[in-house]
């Protein structure tokens, strides 16, 4: 699949995506202000790697970044402040709970910017774009993700592909201009999820070992994505015990007991100070407790932070429309069940990690707490799943009338 499609329909889309994009680019550029979500900590975490050192929860943020605070409290999301207690959290490393990757691939324009003497605001903004176009990289992933499906047999149209990069370009969070580990995670969960599909078609050792590779980074970037790891490990194990052989088994467990490794390594290296540590997880566990809203509240909210496009106006929300596109999704399925079932076997697996997100959603929320995990942010891997569940109708109404379409 090339990047400029044939097709008028794909052509069509593509233009729409490239028009969301600039429409963005503007966005993060006018915002003047740190972001309310969690933008300091961010920040810090890769100045700190910038020190040689990676951040401890109970670390202080810079100070740097506390000095242009106290300095500029325009742009602070703290108001005016004098003494670093008056941050309260956010004087802390607390975003050091993350792993590492994502700040490491923005360390090195960070290092350079700052040898350059751009103040550290200034950074910032140049830091948000290139976080932003991470996450653009990673739904353009969606074109050969779907193209992996269409080589295993299944019917998917070329603009069904680039209908999936428009949609998570249109919702990937109502804060995208603000630095967040999580917007990575299209990237990494596509590749590897592209991977699984080359395995399933081609079940060579080298396929496999890079879809544990990606499977393992994937976590280094957000430790939510285990939220759907796990599902394609699952898949890929039921495809390997046909293919199994001592090499693939020596090699894969190999690389999963480096990740491992890596992962212990990384938290023995960043345990914090306990008292510091017990008094924070206090004071979120109070704020934020497990089950603070009911499930349909926490839905509501978690559609409202989804599929907000403030990037265009605040006031445009598209809960209820894709809610009714939901709806139609379910009934074309199963006014057209066989058929589905006979040709479209790919949704099955979509199905599946659609009931997972709901499942994972509902018992963090009713039983974790100290995590804010009604923020879309936390599940962008998912975009793919959330697409194909207000979606697919429309393939599968294609596919029953192709002959007399021309796409």
């Amino acid at each position: 699949m090339t990047f400029f499609p044939k097709d008028i329909a794909s052509k069509i889309i593509l233009l729409f995506c490239l028009i969301v994009i600039i429409l963005s680019i503007k966005f993060i550029r006018e915002q003047n202000k740190w972001s309310p979500i969690d933008e300091y900590a961010h920040m810090d975490y890769i100045d700190k790697l910038g020190e040689g050192r990676l951040p401890i929860l109970s670390d202080t943020i810079s100070e740097e970044l506390f000095q242009h605070i106290i300095n500029d409290s325009i742009k602070s999301v703290s108001g005016r402040v004098y003494f670093r207690e008056q941050l309260g959290i956010g004087n802390y490393s607390y975003e050091a709970i993350h792993p590492p990757l994502y700040y490491s691939l923005l360390l090195i324009p960070n290092v350079i910017l700052k040898k350059i003497k751009y103040s550290i605001f200034e950074r910032l903004k140049i830091l948000r774009l290139i976080s932003y176009f991470l996450f653009v990289v990673g739904m353009f992933l969606c074109l050969p993700l779907f193209k992996e499906l269409s080589k295993l047999g299944f019917f998917i149209p070329n603009y069904y592909s680039y209908g999936c990069v428009l949609f998570g370009l249109l919702i990937a969070t109502n804060h995208r201009y603000g630095l967040g580990n999580n917007m990575l995670s299209p990237l990494i969960i596509n590749l590897t999820a592209i991977y699984l599909l080359k395995y399933i078609r081609v079940p060579s050792n080298k396929h496999l070992l890079t879809f544990i590779l990606f499977s393992g980074l994937s976590v280094f970037v957000a430790i939510s994505n285990l939220f759907i790891i796990p599902f394609l490990l699952l898949i890929a194990f039921y495809k390997y015990i046909y293919n199994y052989s001592i090499r693939s088994f020596l090699c894969s467990i190999l690389t999963v007991s480096g990740f491992i490794f890596t992962f212990w390594l990384w938290k023995s290296l960043t345990i914090p100070e306990k008292q510091l540590n017990d008094n924070f997880q206090t004071i979120l566990s109070m704020f934020i407790p497990a089950g603070l809203v009911d499930y349909k509240t926490f839905l509501k909210l978690f559609a409202e932070d989804a599929f907000r496009l403030s990037f265009i106006s605040e006031k445009i929300e598209g809960t209820w429309l894709l809610l009714s596109l939901f709806i139609i999704n379910i009934l074309v399925i199963l006014v057209f069940f066989n058929r589905t079932i006979s040709k479209h076997k790919w949704v099955i697996g979509f199905s599946l990690l659609f009931v997972c997100l709901i499942t994972v959603t509902f018992l963090l929320n009713k039983y974790v707490a100290r995590v804010h995990w009604v923020a879309f942010r936390h599940y962008l891997g998912f975009i793919p799943v959330l697409y194909v569940s207000v979606t697919f109708w429309i393939v599968l109404l294609h596919d029953k009338l192709k002959n007399h379409l021309k796409f």
